[in-house]
């Protein structure tokens, strides 16, 4: 049984209703026949033969239907008595075969153009929306203090570059929309053949980009997490995409009615979200800190000479890409709190642009110029008692709780830990 049967993942966008037909066409050629959507199209083996397809967009129906829906079947009367038998539908996709060799067009080429346009443009003005609202969602990450978060993270990058690859995408798939539109509008107009369909056109990927440039970001976002050893929001990550596969699965493995699909889609969304509010007030309020937490603390105030009781929490984030590394410490003593900031990058740029972004935040108020205590290009010492160091390859922030000022000596000593050497 197992033999006679096959499941195939391969998707179709609204411009390529003749290329779905097409492919059909030459799987039952091959003694492959189209029986259904599953998770994925299913075949079901046979006699080869020479069978037409025809595979409409039908635009009373709905993004949510997994299966033909009552307008479907009416409309699926009318095509029938024209000569076409309903084979399955999905979404506003409709597969006939045809059954009579005098069977009558299904639409005019004028109801086709207009049905596959309408619902293409609907699709990508959906996702220039999601591309555009993100990708200035990560532009905005890359301001303020966010922006250290950011370019010293590959992963981060990463996930931002592929949301502007989206972004970009969305954009070359409405230009060629428009061109598309276009075109065959005057080939309709005309009274020419027509043919919807890209074949082997450079804007064939239209329809699957979106799909794997998205779960790119998932999988990017995934290994920047095992890489830097974060592995308790790795296992989180795990545990809330694991049912958005498995929803996206059981979805088409039973195909529920439209209504029944979006109550489920949103029920599992409003659940990951209260899963993830969850995981965050845990992850604030627990105090997790390890040995290992302690041994990757690189410089303690009882270093610079001071006396701060017992350590109650030490937490250490370390992260690196193509454009430096940052190092940011907390260490939390019973009577007393120390926390310093480490970014090294090789770019001037980046260096300047953490320094002057640090010194808007929090240094803009009259301090005491410290440059010649650290040999730095610049260093300042706010009215606060922390200081912002700037070398030339390196941005140092320190601040202590208590008004502690710095001999040389203590210098020698952070810098020695923090930089290798001063």
């Amino acid at each position: 049984m197992g033999n006679n049967r096959k499941t195939v993942l391969k998707g179709f966008g609204y411009l390529q209703c003749d290329d779905f037909a097409a492919y059909l066409t030459e799987m039952a050629a091959k003694g492959w026949h189209f029986k259904e959507w599953g998770a994925g199209l299913i075949f079901e083996k046979g006699t080869p033969e020479k069978v037409q397809y025809a595979v409409e967009v039908f635009i009373d129906g709905s993004e949510y239907d997994t299966r033909p829906d009552v307008h479907t079947r009416e409309f699926a009367e009318y095509c029938e008595a024209a000569g076409w038998q309903l084979i399955d539908a999905k979404r506003k996709f409709v597969i006939f075969k045809k059954v009579r060799d005098d069977a009558d067009d299904i639409l005019t080429p004028q109801e086709r153009l207009e049905n596959i346009a309408k619902e293409e443009r609907k699709d990508i003005l959906q996702k220039i929306a999601l591309s555009y609202t993100w990708s200035l969602l990560q532009l905005l990450q890359f301001t303020g203090s966010g922006f250290v978060n950011r370019i010293f993270s590959n992963g981060l990058l990463m996930i931002s570059a592929i949301w502007f690859a989206l972004a970009l995408c969305a954009t070359v798939r409405f230009v060629h929309y428009l061109i598309w539109k276009k075109k065959w509008t005057k080939i309709v107009d005309n009274g020419e053949e027509i043919y919807f369909g890209l074949k082997k056109n450079i804007f064939s990927f239209t329809n699957g980009w979106y799909s794997w440039l998205s779960t790119g970001i998932l999988l990017v976002f995934l290994a920047s997490l095992a890489l830097s050893q974060q592995y308790l929001t790795l296992v989180f990550a795990v545990i809330f995409s694991a049912p958005i596969v498995v929803m996206g699965y059981l979805i088409a493995r039973f195909r529920p009615d439209a209504g029944t699909n979006q109550i489920i889609q949103i029920v599992v969304s409003i659940a990951l979200v209260m899963l993830a509010l969850t995981f965050s007030v845990v992850i604030i309020f627990t105090d997790n800190t390890t040995a290992e937490d302690l041994e990757a603390v690189p410089l303690y105030y009882e270093d610079i000479g001071g006396e701060a009781g017992e350590i109650k929490k030490a937490e250490v984030d370390q992260s690196s890409s193509i454009f430096g590394s940052g190092m940011r410490c907390w260490i939390d003593y019973e009577e007393e709190y120390v926390y310093y900031y480490v970014y090294s990058s090789d770019h001037s740029w980046i260096i300047n642009t953490i320094w002057d972004e640090r010194m808007e935040h929090k240094y803009n108020q009259t301090g005491e110029d410290v440059t010649d205590l650290f040999g730095a290009v610049d260093a300042v010492r706010n009215v606060a008692g922390d200081y912002l160091v700037k070398f030339q390859d390196s941005v140092l922030i320190l601040s202590f709780a208590e008004d502690t000022i710095l001999t040389e000596e203590n210098v020698d000593t952070i810098c020695a830990a923090l930089l290798g050497s001063r």
